[in-house]
């Protein structure tokens, strides 16, 4: 009981931890949230192009299951299988429609070279500006964007 107590002490006051432990902490945290996004990610793409082959192919299939062990949403690694509607002709119909729609998407998009470009320097602004954001916040730095205005009086 004394070790939980002192556990929640230690987490209450945050804000007098040292700042190598606080920016180690926030390195931590920051790595284990990209890589929980990522991999849903990466896992919802590698399933979505497996999927029009009729294969249900999935990379840690139990990664949104609850469990009492957060280790078990990552076994097994990998599942694979045949899809039950594999030579469904609606599911058959619906798979070509898709991959075609993908496809004609994917050219409509790289005709423009520049729509790439911006894609990839947008998307690394975000990661940089949400990485600043949420290490300010972390390790108590003020947001300039938020302070108070000082009103001169008439005086």
């Amino acid at each position: 009981m004394g070790l939980a107590v002192l556990l929640a002490f230690f987490f209450l006051l945050f804000r007098v931890w040292p700042e190598w432990l606080r920016v180690g902490v926030w390195y931590v945290s920051w790595y284990i949230l990209v890589f929980l996004i990522g991999t849903a990610v990466v896992r919802a793409i590698v399933w979505f192009a497996l999927f029009h082959l009729g294969l249900d192919f999935w990379i840690f299939p139990n990664y949104f299951i609850d469990s009492d062990n957060i280790l078990d949403s990552f076994k097994p690694v990998l599942e694979a299988g045949r899809r039950e509607d594999m030579f469904d002709l609606r599911m058959l119909v619906l798979r070509i429609a898709s991959a075609f729609a993908i496809f004609f998407g994917v050219t409509e998009f790289m005709k423009e070279p520049q729509n790439l470009e911006d894609l990839l320097s947008g998307s690394g602004e975000i990661w940089d500006d949400v990485f600043e954001w949420g290490q300010n916040k972390f390790l108590g730095i003020p947001d300039n964007s938020t302070a108070i205005e000082v009103k001169k009086s008439a005086r």
